[in-house]
């Protein structure tokens, strides 16, 4: 894989060269679930959306079968409490006692992060549960709110820009923003007479 092309639906037709590889710990999972909370503009908010069939295009099942797809609005100042994360966990098959504990925790965890790191997205996919009775976040997708780069600089320091394209940051470091696309593209602007 390395030194290779990875070509996703998430990357260009040309793929990204993969420069490095992350090794964890492999899980025996039992089952696998989807959780997500994300910034939503119809909802003007944070929604959190949850479905029992992980490890999956989420928008292939919520296409073919919606009913397995919960959506819950969530108050910005109230998030995640003890009542909406068991209702979630329930609806995710999380039956076994000790199992819902830990599900619950994970999904009221997972709210503190996304408020503290200031998320825009925080998705989950699959979130399993394991043999050994554990909840385990397999694998993440996290998006961060560029507007607070002054409270997260630690974070923002992170990023690796060599995925990127090379346009995109050159005009970021101008404050722009800059999508590259194919085609006969116009580019409209307007410019503000502040006197």
């Amino acid at each position: 894989m390395l030194g290779h092309r990875l070509i996703t639906r998430q990357t260009s037709k040309d793929g990204i060269l993969v420069q490095k590889i992350m090794i964890a710990e492999s899980v025996d999972i039992v089952r696998e679930t989807y959780v997500c909370i994300l910034m939503d503009r119809q909802h003007n908010g944070p929604v959190l959306i949850a479905s029992p069939a992980g490890g999956m295009d989420i928008e292939a099942v919520a296409e073919k079968y919606p009913e397995q797809i919960k959506t819950i609005t969530l108050d910005i100042y109230h998030g995640i409490d003890d009542e909406i994360a068991k209702d979630v966990c329930v609806f995710l098959g999380f039956s076994d006692t000790d199992i819902l504990k830990k599900a619950i925790y994970e999904l009221k965890s997972l709210w503190k992060l996304f408020v503290d790191i200031d998320a825009l997205q925080v998705e989950i996919n699959p979130l399993v549960e394991t043999i050994d009775k554990q909840i385990v976040a397999v694998d993440a997708k996290i998006a961060f709110d560029d507007n607070a780069q002054f409270r997260q600089q630690d974070l923002f320091a992170l990023e690796d820009i060599s995925e990127k394209d090379p346009r995109e940051v050159d005009a970021s470091r101008f404050n722009l923003n800059y999508i590259g696309m194919d085609g006969n593209i116009g580019c409209l602007g307007k410019v503000l007479n502040v006197n």
